[in-house]
């Protein structure tokens, strides 16, 4: 794939796809709009005893494939430097160019994604997402009782 974000021109056809369809106002839309394109960066040596330190409350076993929203946000709470950000957007992997809506986080603007830790070294990786504030995702966890994605919940009028 060429150097432009492949997660960010997917995400901006299906978005002009849906508004040819008369839904403007989508999540891929708001994404294509306000998302930064984002790529995998290595860690320094504490950046990565930090993770380490935060993931080891609850275990590597708890961070789980397809729990991507659930992994960032029980990270992000058990954070207690305040140091990691949280991220929703979109994913794609050049194996298979599709635009997968997911969760993440950011630790000096590096990627830290706990979904999908099992990362190629062959395999480019690629993101587009919105930076949500800390406090916005512990509201709406607490609000909906559930993880899920903040950008679609009742919050996301704050953020846009």
């Amino acid at each position: 794939m060429s150097d432009v974000n492949p997660a960010l021109t997917l995400t901006r056809q299906v978005a002009n796809q849906y508004a040819r369809l008369g839904f403007p106002h989508t999540l891929e839309a708001r994404v294509s709009a306000r998302g930064k394109p984002m790529t995998i960066q290595p860690l320094t040596i504490a950046e990565a005893r930090y993770v380490v330190t935060v993931v080891r409350r609850r275990g590597w076993d708890y961070f789980v494939k397809k729990q991507c929203f659930r992994n960032a946000q029980t990270a992000l709470l058990d954070d207690d430097e305040g140091l990691l950000h949280y991220c929703e957007g979109y994913y794609v992997f050049d194996q298979c160019p599709i635009a997968i809506q997911h969760a993440w986080l950011l630790l000096n603007d590096k990627i830290i994604d706990l979904t999908a830790r099992t990362i190629s070294r062959t395999t480019r990786h690629h993101y587009v997402g919105i930076k949500i504030d800390s406090y916005i995702v512990r509201e709406s966890m607490l609000s909906s009782k559930v993880y899920g994605p903040v950008l679609e919940g009742p919050f996301a009028r704050h953020l846009l």
